[in-house]
C-alpha cells in the first residue's frame, strides 16, 4: 500500500514497466515467490474465455511497448487527446491482453487502472461481486478492440464511488441524524420482515431468470437458422436491494441478457434491476427494467420505454407482487397487470422474433 500510495501521489513521475513488475512482486510475494515480479515463460489460457494471450516469447517486447505508452500517459498532461477514462480502460485491457504473468494479472490490471484514476483526480473504481460476470464479459469484448462496454462499466463504478465520497464528507450531525432515523425505521422486527421479503422476491426473480434461460436454450436448439444466447450476470445482493427499494441513487446491476442473431441482423435485450416506476410502486419493491442495445452493435443500452420506434416489445418493466404471489408487468402505456411467468416469457420471445426477424 505504501508503494502504491507513493506512485499515486507522484503524478509527475511516469509509471514504468519496472513499477509494474514491482507491483506484481508485492502482490504475489508470500503467495508464489518463485514467480513474483517475473514474466511468464509458459503458454497460458484464460478460464472461460476464447481469447489466447500472446506466446511467452513475445511477452517482453509486448510489455516494453506497453510500458512506453503507460509512462507517457501516466504523467499528468499527456493524454494523447483522449478522454481520461479511455486511458484507464485502455491500460487495463491492454495489460490483460498481454497477460504477462503466470498469476495475478487481474489484480495488477485493476491496480494500474486505479492508479491512473487517482493520478487524474478520480476515486477508485471498485468492481463488485455483483459486476464480476459483466466485468468478464466486457473484458472479452475488449480483446476485439471494442472498449465501449468496459468504459461504461468503469464510468459507472467511478460514479458510484463519487456518490460514496460525497456522502462521507457530510457534517457529523447529519450523519448521526441519518443513522438515528435509519435505526428507528429498521427495528429488529422490521429488519427480519425486510429480509424475508427479500428472500421471497429473490426466489421469484431466480425463477423468472430460469424460465428465460430454458426458453432461450430450447429455441436455440430448435431454430434451423440464427442463434439465441442467454447471458447471466448474477443476482442482486440484499444491501443493493434495500438501496433500490428506497429509491436511492445507485449503479443498477445487470441481471441477464438475451442476444438474438440471424445473418446480419441482431438484437440484444438487457434485464436490469432498478427502483420501481410510479406505476408499480404500490405492488413491488424492486423491478426489472427492459433495455435494448440501441443502435445494434453499439454497446449502448436504452430503456424500451424511451425508444420511439414501432419495433419495441410491449413489456418494459417486470416486478413481483408477494401478497398475490404473481408477477406484475408494465407495458409502454404505463398500466400494470398481473401475469403468469409463462405468458411473460412467451410474449417476449414471440414479439422480439416477430419484430426483428420476420419483416
Amino acid at each position: 500500500m505504501d508503494f502504491l500510495e507513493d506512485l499515486a501521489g507522484s503524478p509527475d513521475k511516469p509509471i514504468t514497466e519496472a513499477d509494474i513488475r514491482q507491483i506484481h512482486y508485492l502482490v504475489l510475494k508470500s503467495i508464489d515467490d518463485s514467480n513474483a515480479g517475473k514474466y511468464r515463460s509458459v503458454t497460458v489460457e484464460i478460464s472461460g474465455s476464447e481469447f489466447k494471450p500472446p506466446v511467452p516469447e513475445s511477452v517482453p517486447s509486448e510489455m516494453h511497448e506497453f510500458g512506453r505508452w503507460l509512462a507517457a500517459v501516466s504523467s499528468i498532461g499527456e493524454s494523447y487527446g483522449f478522454p481520461e477514462v479511455i486511458l484507464h480502460a485502455a491500460a487495463h485491457t491492454w495489460f490483460v491482453y498481454i497477460h504477462p504473468f503466470i498469476d495475478g494479472n487481474g489484480r495488477v490490471a485493476r491496480l494500474l487502472m486505479n492508479l491512473l484514476l487517482m493520478r487524474y483526480g478520480y476515486p477508485i473504481a471498485i468492481i463488485t461481486k455483483e459486476d464480476r460476470l459483466r466485468y468478464y464479459d466486457a473484458l472479452e469484448l475488449s480483446q476485439t478492440a471494442d472498449l465501449s462496454p468496459f468504459v461504461a462499466l468503469v464510468t459507472e463504478c467511478v460514479s458510484e464511488s463519487l456518490e460514496e465520497y460525497e456522502e462521507a464528507v457530510k457534517e457529523k450531525q447529519e450523519q448521526e441524524e441519518w443513522a438515528a432515523a435509519l435505526a428507528l425505521r429498521f427495528s429488529h422486527k422490521e429488519a427480519v420482515q425486510s429480509k424475508n421479503e427479500y428472500e421471497v422476491w429473490k426466489s421469484a426473480m431466480e425463477l423468472l431468470r430460469s424460465y428465460f434461460r430454458q426458453a432461450a436454450e430450447l429455441l436455440n436448439k430448435s431454430a434451423p437458422t440464427g442463434k439465441i444466447r442467454f447471458r447471466d450476470f448474477g443476482g442482486l445482493e440484499y444491501e443493493k436491494y434495500l438501496s433500490l427499494k428506497s429509491d436511492e441513487s445507485a449503479k443498477k446491476p445487470w441481471f441477464f441478457r438475451v442476444n438474438f442473431f440471424r445473418g446480419e441482423r441482431s438484437a440484444r435485450y438487457l434485464f436490469l434491476f432498478g427502483s420501481p416506476s410510479r406505476h408499480l410502486r404500490d405492488r413491488t419493491d424492486v423491478t426489472l427494467h427492459l433495455l435494448r442495445e440501441e443502435p445494434p452493435e453499439s454497446s449502448h443500452y436504452e430503456r424500451l420505454e424511451h425508444i420511439d420506434t414501432p419495433d419495441v416489445p410491449s413489456i418494459v418493466e417486470i416486478g413481483y407482487h408477494p401478497e398475490a404471489e404473481r408477477f406484475v408487468v408494465r407495458g409502454r402505456s404505463g398500466q400494470g397487470k398481473m401475469d403468469k411467468i409463462e405468458n411473460i416469457g412467451r410474449n417476449f420471445f414471440e414479439e422480439v422474433i416477430s419484430l426483428h426477424f420476420q419483416a
